[in-house]
This record gives structure tokens, C-alpha cells and sequence, in this order.
């Protein structure tokens, strides 16, 4: 399948999960990483709706590279200004970062992950997508970081996988 198109459909589909109690925002990543907004914003109709457009246009094969680290930082980044941040700080009840990928990255440092996610207090759900992409290490972030990890293979539906995630969350499974 078309797995930058499949990229685009499940975040569309994660989004429409989301109600106006909950905050958040997209972040890409290849060689660099780029957020939609520097804070979490809530999402009210108008605002999904930017979001879902920001990561059709976004949401691209980068080439480059697979930095993990770029992406995580920019996600951390995003979460300390959130919680800083007068006009955007979120409900401060459950903090989730959906980390997907399709390749592998040797820029990482499981610790520097581990240690963030718990000084921000964020849970990591990892996806691979699709037989090319390495399992081990968003396995290892996921099981790090109380969140759960899933394998999408190229033929998957990684929208239904990435979008179930908040079935964990509402069973209070930790």
C-alpha cells in the first residue's frame, strides 16, 4: 500500500477520535521534526479541522533518515510549552504521544526517552508500519513508557490500530 497515504488517513482518524476536552497536535519527523503548533491546542471542530489539514499537507516521504530523536524532542518540546503556556495547557489528565514509523532509526537514546516521558508524565503507544520497519526499538519505547506497541503490516489497517488506542486508556490499563 501507499504507506504515506495510509500515514494521512490514520492520523485523519486519530483526530476524529478526539472531543473538545482534548488537546493536542501532529508532529513529523525524517531528518528534522516539525509540530503544527508549539502547544497542544484544544480541539473544537474548527481546530480539528486545521489539524487534519495541516497533516495532509504535511505528512510527506521525507527522505533523509529516520530520527527518533528529533521527533521525541519536538514532541517533549511541545509538551513543556503546554504546560507553560497560558492559553493552551491542556486537560492534564492523560498525556499520550502516538509515535509511528516505517523505518529505523539508529539516533535514539532510550534513556534520555524514558526519562522525559516520565518528567512530563506522557504515556508512548508505538506503530511500525509496515515488514521493512524495525519492531525492536518502538517496541522497547512503548513498553518503557506505559504505553503498548503494534506491528501494521504493508497490507494493515493502521488508521483502526493507531485510532484504538484510546481503548486502553478508557479499560485504565496502565
Amino acid at each position: 500500500g501507499n504507506r504515506v497515504q495510509m500515514a494521512k488517513d490514520a492520523t485523519k482518524k486519530v483526530i476524529d477520535t478526539l472531543s473538545w476536552t482534548d488537546y493536542a497536535t501532529v508532529v513529523t519527523f525524517g531528518s528534522n521534526a516539525r509540530a503544527k503548533s508549539s502547544t497542544l491546542e484544544q480541539m473544537d471542530d474548527s481546530t480539528k479541522a486545521a489539524l487534519k489539514n495541516w497533516a495532509n499537507s504535511n505528512i510527506h516521504s521525507r527522505g533523509g533518515g529516520t530520527h527518533f530523536t528529533n521527533a521525541f524532542n519536538k514532541a517533549f518540546q511541545v509538551f513543556s510549552y503546554s504546560s507553560t503556556s497560558t492559553t493552551s495547557s491542556g486537560s492534564n489528565c492523560e498525556k499520550v504521544i502516538l509515535f509511528m514509523t516505517d523505518g529505523a532509526s539508529t539516533d535514539y537514546n532510550l534513556a534520555t526517552i524514558e526519562s522525559e516521558a516520565t518528567r512530563l508524565g506522557v504515556r508512548i503507544f508505538s506503530y511500525t508500519l509496515g515488514d521493512g520497519a524495525d519492531q525492536t526499538v518502538p517496541k522497547q519505547i512503548a513498553c518503557a513508557n506505559g504505553g503498548v506497541f503494534q506491528h501494521v503490516p504493508d497490507c494493515g489497517d493502521l488508521g483502526s490500530a493507531m485510532a484504538g488506542y484510546f481503548k486502553v486508556l478508557a479499560a485504565g490499563t496502565s
